[in-house]
């Protein structure tokens, strides 16, 4: 499987059993990775507190972002607010995220991806942060460090631990939307301008033009209309007339835009 066969989408309540399916996986997966997964029902069952990582998804705050190739979802990340006692590590970061990939898969990125384009709506929701426990043995946590999550630290400077063996993170959001466009040529027919990326830009309708982005340099995510897009040197993506989308990253792009670009065209809708 290559990257470009990877497709990202927004979860919704219809996503529930595979939503379920990856939280046994993200329980049992990182440090059992040669074990039979045991039944979900079975895992709820006899584990209440790790069925509600999932259940009921939907709820308001609630977010998440499923992977898929052509085989079906093959990774999934989401997060939501939990309720915390005053002994709790966590108590002042609540929106706490979950994130898991199927065995197939594994070891081609995607994990990364998810994390990266899931903090990219979390920060246009409003959140300040991104929050994970992770097992102290499990090798995810090199997976967690590079996508930008640390350590909360306990009042002696140690890292805080959640139920004794789990390492609680954060992920701080303070992306700043920096965007140049500058057009090359335009005729009557279409347009071209150069872009630079350096952030979150935002979430926009063009209602005139469809526009084709050429990605010339650097990587990042373009999110149309709920289908996110990997954005690395040589892919073309097409953003249709009336379409909103969004995109984030280190990224240099060019854009044709048919008819030409017109500005008064475009809706900002956030």
């Amino acid at each position: 499987m290559s990257m470009d066969e990877v497709r990202y989408r927004l979860a919704t309540p219809d996503d529930q059993a595979f939503l379920d399916d990856m939280n046994v996986a993200a329980t049992f997966g990182a440090r059992m990775p040669d074990a039979d997964f045991p039944l979900t029902d079975d895992v709820f069952h006899d584990h209440p507190h790790i069925a509600e990582y999932s259940k009921d998804f939907g709820r308001p705050g609630d977010l998440g972002l499923i992977a898929t190739d052509d085989r079906g979802p093959i990774g999934a990340v989401w997060a939501r607010e939990y309720e915390r006692t005053e002994d709790d590590a966590m108590l002042t970061h609540p929106f706490e995220l979950t994130v898991a990939v199927r065995e197939r898969a594994r070891g081609q990125g995607i994990g990364r991806q998810l994390l990266d384009s899931f903090a990219t709506m979390a920060w246009l929701q409003g959140r300040n942060e991104v929050n994970l426990g992770v097992h102290v043995k499990s090798p995810a946590r090199k997976l967690y460090e590079a996508a930008g999550y640390s350590p909360i630290l306990d009042g002696d400077g140690n890292e805080a631990l959640v139920s004794g063996n789990y390492v609680a993170m954060t992920r701080r959001l303070d992306l700043v939307p920096v965007l140049r466009s500058e057009t090359v040529w335009a005729d009557g027919l279409s347009s071209l301008a150069k872009i630079s990326l350096r952030g979150v830009n935002h979430t926009m309708v063009n209602h005139g033009s469809t526009t084709f982005y050429h990605v010339t340099s650097g990587e990042g995510a373009m999110v149309i209309n709920g289908v996110v897009e990997h954005l690395k040197p040589g892919v073309i993506i097409e953003v249709p007339a009336g379409t909103p989308y969004y995109d984030e990253g280190n990224v240099d792009m060019k854009a044709t835009s048919i008819p030409p670009f017109d500005a008064r065209d475009v809706e900002i809708l956030d």
